[in-house]
């Protein structure tokens, strides 16, 4: 975003004040992500009531840039996350999209990704899954010191939770270092992947697996274990099958224009896979001439006619299911200067007054 200051001075017609405007230039921009949740996994412990106490917030960081102001949603799981429903334990800051837990629940665990979005487009977060965890379970084998050049295993590749749709191909990527040179073992819903029922849709390599055609029996977590004499590391990651059909922030937008300027329409809708937009008008699709459906699935109508008053309708499609956004736009006639200042001369010390006379629409 670019600000520049501009003193524009309009004198109006008075026998006594004159007015000095100073406005700010503010350039439209789409919203960009500068903070957000790391990208992987995140854990939890749920406390006791007696323990909460002592529990520190945890916070989902989500912040964007643009103009105008971006506003904030929030999914889980694939699916709208309503936070406000939380009785209160859920917070969000004032003008971002951070998220503070003030007290965990079992019901926490999920998927969770922020979008930040103003006219000019959406911005995305990366998603970060959510998982309980008991202290119980953390129990590192005990390091063995060797002597010469030995080191434990470090990760060099890590693998990374997926969201996708049915029948779409995943991979997960796994590589570490170490001397001795760490053993790879593939985890799936904490059970080895050696010994998960049988799958031929399913390639487990060293370093990486494939699934193929996937479904919704693949869904679940797998993890990623690199082992020598010295200890191991280990990840969790997350497949996430999402099916959502489209949904609108808004079903119907009013928008206001000048004649002979840009203008862009709205359409809020998301759903995974991402829906098709198509833009009509009087049953005539429009994407030519004046009219371009952006990335975003706005839609950008290049200078601006009386004859584009009216309604317009952006029908969002995926596999899973359709919605309809309106649109109603008025164009206006542009400010003008009807009687501008003019020219004078008087004598110093004495007054003058200027005349600006304006029409607005």
């Amino acid at each position: 975003m670019v600000a520049t200051n501009l003193a524009i001075v309009l004198f109006l017609t008075s026998l006594h004040y004159s007015y000095t405007l100073n406005k700010i230039l503010l350039v439209q921009s789409p919203p960009e992500i500068v903070k957000q949740p790391p990208s992987g996994e995140i854990l939890f412990e749920v406390r006791t009531s007696e323990e909460s106490e002592y529990e520190k917030p945890l916070i989902l960081e989500c912040e964007a840039l643009g103009e105008p102001n971006p506003s904030y949603y929030w999914t889980k799981n694939g699916k709208p996350f309503i936070w406000q429903k939380e009785d209160g334990r859920i917070l969000q800051q004032p003008g971002r999209g951070t998220l503070i837990f003030t007290k965990t629940s079992d019901e926490d665990a999920g998927q969770y990704q922020c979008f930040a979005e103003n006219y000019l487009g959406v911005a995305t977060s990366n998603s970060v899954f959510m998982s309980k965890f008991y202290l119980k379970s953390f129990k590192h084998a005990p390091p063995r010191y060797l002597s010469g050049a030995e080191a434990a295993p470090y990760f060099v590749v890590e693998p990374e939770s997926v969201n996708t749709t049915e029948h779409e191909t995943v991979e997960f990527h796994c590589k570490a270092d170490g001397f001795p040179e760490p053993q790879i073992t593939w985890i799936y819903n904490g059970k080895p992947l050696e010994i998960a029922s049988p799958n031929l849709r399913r390639k487990i390599e060293s370093n990486r697996v494939v699934i193929e055609n996937l479904n919704k029996s693949d869904i679940g977590i797998y993890g990623c274990n690199a082992s020598n004499l010295l200890g191991y590391v280990y990840k969790d990651v997350y497949v996430n099958l999402l099916e959502l059909a489209p949904e609108a922030a808004e079903l119907s937008n009013y928008v206001e224009a000048v004649y002979g300027k840009d203008i862009v329409l709205p359409c809020n809708v998301y759903g995974v896979p991402k829906p098709k937009i198509e833009w009509i008008r009087n049953s005539t699709g429009l994407n030519v001439g004046r009219y371009k459906i952006l990335d975003s699935g706005y839609l950008h109508i290049s200078s601006v006619l009386y004859e584009d008053t009216g309604n317009y309708n952006c029908h969002a499609e995926n596999k899973f299911g359709n919605i309809d956004v309106s649109a109603v736009l008025t164009v206006k006639e542009p400010t003008k200067i009807v009687n501008g200042p003019e020219n004078y001369t008087t004598i110093a010390g004495s007054s003058a007054t200027f005349r600006c006379d304006v029409v607005l629409d």
